[in-house]
């Protein structure tokens, strides 16, 4: 595929998206991340209830070990190269944690 064809692919999946979860109803929600080393460019489309998106990845994290792995290699180089964001990141989980108990 050339550039616009994936982009124009792109731009069909974020449609069916918006069909399957409209603004007005937040019992669903897609997350669609596509990487492109071709073209060097990344797509991404989130779309309803943030909450629910996250239980669900929490629990993805719980019962999938390859996504826990990309997750966690995600964040942890990011915060890697990232001084100030790390300090942010551990103040959120200090946060978090003190909140849970």
């Amino acid at each position: 595929m050339d550039k616009q064809q994936k982009i124009d692919t792109d731009l069909d999946i974020q449609k069916l998206i918006k069909e399957l979860v409209t603004e007005d109803e937040f019992r669903n929600a897609v997350l669609y991340l596509r990487a492109d080393s071709q073209f060097d460019t990344s797509s991404i489309h989130v779309q309803g209830d943030a909450r629910l998106l996250s239980a669900s990845i929490q629990h993805q994290l719980h019962t999938n070990p390859r996504l826990k792995q990309l997750i966690f290699a995600s964040i942890g180089s990011y915060l890697a190269k990232n001084p100030e964001a790390e300090q942010e990141f551990n103040a959120g989980v200090k946060l978090v944690k003190q909140t849970i108990n």
